[in-house]
């Protein structure tokens, strides 16, 4: 699904040249002499990042990259590691590693000999380019690491992106970015949370923009936040105009833009042959369009599986749909192109779609054409009734996206250009997980449980690798989820019925010993089975991110207890209801003869929330808690 492979200061961590003299005037790196305020919080502390970025042409550049940290333990020890790769349009040029110790003296260091090759895929790939790291393996601490690189742009349809924080628990000393133009380049960029403007100069026909940050404290994360990503001051560059492979684009305009995508794909979705009669066999004139789009969807899942491809402009251009018809995989790009042939047989338009896809991705930056997006969907346009297709799942249920590309903006490719939508926002009916159960209680305590959970939409997809996995994958699983003390799985059943719908029912039969506590003539239960939060936000007076529930989800736990022989109810809780801005509570408790039912109800509400109510969050989930501990107390008769 790796669809764009040129905002490569992401990926590679490419952190900042131009304070090369300065630090090297100083060459003090030993560790003591770093400030506390910079040492609080910290597994690192960078102590400088220079980045210069050289661009010459529509189509050529270099970046030149230097970075000094202190490694203070093994959890920041990652960024001692260099990473480079060798593709058709970049090519890394590995400089140096140099290891200081604590004292700031140098213990070693690191040349071109030492690059190895790596594979930065766990699945199934076509790949023309090439990866190389340097691991110095050094784990004296604290201490220091030089890493000095460069790389080169052949070909550009992206530029790279600098943040003033790239890692929780790094603090920076300095950090800076500089880009250089020549007098005519259209430079594109756009600044987030920053106030000082960009520092332009022009001189003997070079422009240059230059960007710095300095003594920035570690930050933690913080539970339920906005996310590091657009916390963080951020440059986002983009070229006006580019050149890619003998393509050209431009990024005056998402429709402008669209237009350059267009015609990468243009003519790549013709099938002939023997495919093109299956489908017409599909085809039936009493269905009608949905029928006929589920058909073809079926069709494309039962006979290609996923394989990404990244290959010639294979990061944004997707193979044929005739080669994918002939060797029966594809990656997100080809796949989607494949299905929006085989639709376009039976006449039905369909449009390839990008979208930044994750369950936790921030949206792309719609008031910023550039090239954004890491996925390929494709959409079935019906008004009211458009159909969203995720082409690189064989077991994805039809017209449903889940929470890897849901309720955010995508780029529709037209003939006609670039044209920004949004992919559907489910709601808390949709995202909800169902559960009931019946649990028969002895005189002892003991018990024993049939629970029924039904996970639908979000909860589905949180659930969903059940099932690919065996019988005892599943039971290990399940077992682990379970927070019941004395319990054992006597039996347990996983099943997605409809494979249309993103619906998971999951039955399960439970003993558990000493469930119930019995004291003298009482015996204590806890009312809620399988559903207590527990986990609650760390109260801290000095959050700095803003709060953020990704979804509208809901909960609904329905808990009937059998009363034993020999007891009967002794008292029972009130309704326990809680409303925040963040969602609401309530649980009741209803009796009725022999039988206790417990009915709790979650409801979370999608939203962004400033962080001066954080303490409203932190108050809501200790109430959450207390409640969800809430026991019912027997009697002896």
């Amino acid at each position: 699904m790796m669809m764009w492979i040129y905002r490569t200061a992401t990926l590679f961590a490419a952190i900042f040249f131009s304070g090369f003299m300065l630090i090297s005037a100083q060459n003090n790196y030993n560790v003591a002499e770093i400030s506390p305020e910079m040492m609080k919080n910290a597994n690192a502390v960078i102590r400088l990042n220079a980045e210069s970025l050289d661009i010459t042409s529509v189509s050529k550049a270099t970046q030149h990259v230097r970075k000094i940290i202190t490694i203070l333990n093994e959890d920041a020890l990652y960024l001692s590691i260099y990473y480079g790769m060798k593709s058709k349009f970049h090519s890394y040029e590995f400089e140096k590693i140099i290891i200081y110790d604590k004292d700031g003296k140098k213990v070693k260091s690191f040349g071109g000999s030492h690059l190895k090759p790596y594979s930065p895929y766990t699945i199934n790939i076509y790949d023309d380019n090439y990866y190389y790291y340097v691991d110095p393996e050094y784990m004296i601490y604290p201490f220091t690491v030089e890493i000095s690189y460069s790389v080169n742009f052949n070909g550009i349809a992206s530029l790279p992106d600098w943040y003033y924080y790239d890692h929780y628990n790094v603090s920076t000393e300095k950090s800076t970015f500089t880009v250089y133009t020549t007098q005519d380049y259209k430079l594109q960029y756009r600044q987030q949370n920053i106030k000082d403007e960009v520092q332009v100069t022009t001189q003997n026909g070079r422009v240059s923009y230059h960007w710095e940050a300095n003594n920035l404290t570690a930050l933690l994360s913080e539970p339920a936040s906005i996310g590091l990503a657009r916390f963080s001051p951020a440059v986002f560059l983009a070229p006006l105009y580019f050149e890619l492979d003998g393509e050209k684009g431009n990024t005056e305009s998402w429709e402008s833009f669209g237009l350059f995508e267009a015609g990468l794909i243009e003519g790549r979705d013709k099938l002939e042959g023997p495919t093109v009669d299956s489908v017409k066999m599909l085809l039936d004139a009493n269905i009608d369009t949905t029928e006929i789009v589920r058909r073809i969807y079926k069709f494309m899942q039962n006979r290609t599986r996923y394989v990404s491809v990244q290959v010639g402009i294979g990061g944004l251009q997707p193979i044929e749909a005739q080669k994918v018809d002939k060797t029966q995989y594809g990656d997100c790009k080809g796949l989607s192109n494949y299905t929006k042939a085989l639709l376009g047989i039976a006449g039905i338009n369909s449009i390839f779609t990008a979208v930044e896809a994750g369950e936790d991705a921030d949206d792309i930056l719609t008031e910023f054409p550039s090239l954004q997006g890491n996925h390929v969907i494709l959409c079935v346009p019906r008004g009211a009734d458009t159909i969203w297709l995720e082409c690189t799942s064989q077991k994805s249920p039809f017209n449903y996206l889940g929470s890897f590309t849901d309720d955010r903006h995508v780029l529709l490719i037209t003939e006609n250009g670039g044209k920004l939508a949004r992919t559907p926002r489910y709601t808390s009916d949709q995202n909800r997980q169902l559960r009931s159960a019946v649990v028969t209680l002895d005189p002892l305590g003991n018990a024993t449980a049939s629970v029924a959970t039904k996970y639908n939409y979000y909860y589905f997809d949180e659930n969903r690798a059940l099932i690919y996995l065996d019988q005892e994958g599943i039971k290990k699983r399940i077992t682990n989820s379970i927070d019941i003390p004395g319990f054992t799985l006597v039996d347990f059943s996983v099943k997605q019925k409809d494979p249309d719908k993103p619906v998971l029912n999951e039955d399960l039969s439970l003993k558990m010993t000493k469930y119930a506590t019995v004291m003298g003539d009482r015996m204590l239960i806890p009312l809620n089975l399988m559903n207590r939060s527990s986990r609650l936000p760390s109260n801290v007076s000095d959050r700095k991110m803003d709060i953020e529930f990704m979804r509208d989800m809901s909960e609904v736990d329905t808990i009937t207890y059998k009363v034993p022989v020999g007891y009967s109810v002794a008292s029972t809780p009130k309704p326990m209801e809680y409303t925040s801005p963040f969602g609401s509570y309530r649980a009741e408790v209803i009796v009725n003869g022999k039988e206790v039912t417990y009915i709790r109800n979650m409801r979370y509400n999608k939203g962004v929330f400033p962080v001066s109510q954080y303490p409203q969050l932190v108050e809501l989930f200790k109430n959450i808690a207390t409640a969800d501990n809430t026991k019912i107390a027997l009697k002896k008769l």
